[in-house]
């Protein structure tokens, strides 16, 4: 009685498991866990009840939303509590970069800026004339 699963059912599988990940929040390896056992149990089901299509599995599994709620309530409370705290710190610390690299472009930015908002520019040629009549080789240049 063992058939192999169709490509266009493994397909329909991924895209369900999917969205089943985007429904579980908790630890990767955690969900990793959970999408195994869910698929383990749906391709047993499939390959002994042969000519399903694949709204029977989801009819047999639940919708994603449904079979990531089910699987949250079986878990530790103290370990998902534990995942949103680490991941509101990640976020926080991201956030912070954020602006602090935004700052600190923009002081670069008006800082180099600065430099450019002075229009007037001034240039001045000081030029030194020496009268020494010992140096044969110093032009003489009369002052008028």
């Amino acid at each position: 009685m063992t058939t192999a699963i169709s490509p266009a059912m493994t397909k329909a599988l991924n895209t369900y498991y999917r969205n089943v990940r985007t429904y579980l929040a908790c630890p990767r390896q955690e969900v990793d866990q959970l999408i195994a056992q869910s698929r383990r149990l749906a391709e047993d089901y499939i390959l002994n009840h042969p000519g399903l299509d694949f709204s029977d599995v989801v009819d047999f599994l639940g919708p994603p939303k449904d079979l990531a709620n089910s699987f949250l309530e079986i878990m530790d409370p103290s370990m998902i509590r534990a995942y949103h705290k680490k991941r509101k710190r990640t976020r926080c610390v991201l956030i912070v970069f954020v602006i602090a690299a935004l700052a600190l472009f923009a002081w670069y930015v008006h800082y180099s800026m600065s430099f450019r908002a002075d229009g007037n520019v001034t240039h001045e040629i000081t030029t030194v004339i020496y009268d020494d009549s010992s140096d044969p080789l110093l032009p003489v240049i009369p002052i008028k």
